[in-house]
């Protein structure tokens, strides 16, 4: 069982990420002006979110330019690199550390892509094939009459679901070298799980909050000025800065707190 410091690495990420603000906003800035785009596009193009492979597929560049962020960003808590690449002026030395910078950055950003279009996926099928059998309100659940193939299908998922937690945070091994091997070797155990969760909430509901709060305040501003336009442009632009402000700090607090799990272990496969 892998045994995870969430509260320190809450805490970590928060100081951190303010301590560097100023070259966070430089990082994200064009991820988050191509995600606020594809989000645009989707909710025009895509029925909102009701078409999720569709939408899914919209968000594609967003999730490229998130990939090459947040590889950068681990990179930065665990090795210190910046980007821009700053070259030395050996040639040879330099681009030998552009190689392996390149080389984690590429495979983080890959696999973070590759995790989103699987998730989106996962969401269109459960929409399709297990929502239709759930009921909408507690009245109706005693006449529902749910397929066994349905339910135990339901319980697959729900068990998968609970164990895969862990494999949502594989972009960050990648992008410090680390295959995904001694990754799920390292983190097995049920309650691997329960930690990261928690580290997820402890990091997302701050964030969650402030994006309720804001929507509220501001989209009922943009409607009285605007009409349901308004209100639904200020939604995607804090829908998007809300979750490119988890993603930031999710990533953040799972860096260290794996980190530190992999230091005190004495787990060493990173470059």
């Amino acid at each position: 069982m892998a045994y995870l410091d969430i509260t320190a690495a809450t805490t970590q990420a928060y100081k951190k990420v303010w301590e560097e603000r100023a070259y966070i906003l430089r990082l994200a800035a064009i991820p988050f002006m191509l995600k606020l785009f594809c989000f645009a596009v989707g909710f025009r193009y895509a029925n909102g979110l009701e078409d999720h492979i569709r939408f899914t597929l919209i968000l594609l560049p967003a999730y490229l330019a998130e990939g090459w962020m947040l590889a950068h960003l681990v990179r930065l808590w665990v090795f210190g690199h910046r980007w821009p690449f700053r070259p030395t002026g050996n040639l040879e030395d330099d681009l030998a550390v552009l190689e392996v910078r390149a080389r984690g950055i590429l495979s983080g950003m890959l696999v973070f892509v590759l995790i989103n279009m699987a998730l989106g996926l996962f969401i269109a099928f459960v929409s399709q094939f297990i929502l239709p059998y759930m009921p909408q309100d507690a009245s109706a659940a005693a006449e529902v009459d749910i397929p066994a193939s349905v339910a135990f299908v339901s319980f697959v998922l729900l068990v998968g679901m609970f164990w895969g937690f862990r494999l949502l945070w594989l972009y960050i091994p990648y992008a410090i070298g680390m295959e995904w091997r001694p990754y799920v070797a390292a983190l097995r155990g049920v309650m691997t799980s329960v930690h990261m969760m928690g580290l997820w909430l402890m990091c997302f509901v701050p964030i969650y909050l402030v994006l309720r709060f804001g929507t509220a305040l501001f989209g009922t501003l943009a409607q009285s000025l605007a009409g349901d336009a308004g209100a639904a442009f200020v939604m995607i632009i804090f829908t998007v800065l809300a979750d490119t402000l988890k993603s930031i700090i999710v990533t953040s607090g799972m860096t260290y707190a794996l980190m530190a799990f992999f230091k005190k272990n004495n787990i060493d496969k990173m470059v």
